[in-house]
Order: C-alpha cells, then structure tokens, then sequence
C-alpha cells in the first residue's frame, strides 16, 4: 500500500465523515505503530479521538490482554 499524505490549509470545515477510509491489514500497521510508540512520536496524539474497526474477536483479545497486563 502506498502511503498518502494530506496537505493540511487550515481549513476546519472537512470533518472526518468526508474523508476516505482505507482498509488494511492489522500486520501493515503493527510495526510503524510500534515504532511510532517507541519513538514517542508526537502525530499520534493527533489522532488519538479517531474511531477504528476491529472484528470482535480481536477487540475481545485485546481488552482481555490489557486486563491482564494491569494484573501482573
């Protein structure tokens, strides 16, 4: 997948609803969000309120490693 990039004009008015949506597998993200963690890069943030889509199975897998992890 070719990365594509935005230019930003300062114009607020483009909400989220207007822009496209792009599906890609989980193991295409993995590593730049690790690296992007490791790294403390900051655009992170900027997405932070954004809404994503997982199957079930994997949000239930992920609620219950977190809840474990907390326990440890």
């Amino acid at each position: 997948m070719q990365p594509r990039l935005r230019l930003f004009n300062g114009d607020s008015s483009a909400d989220s609803t207007t822009q496209p949506k792009v599906a890609v597998r989980l193991h295409d993200v993995l590593e730049p969000l690790r690296a992007a963690l490791l790294a403390d890069s900051t655009f992170l943030a900027d997405f932070g309120d954004d809404e994503i889509q997982l199957s079930a199975d994997l949000y239930d897998v992920l609620m219950c490693f977190a809840r474990h992890q907390r326990s440890a």
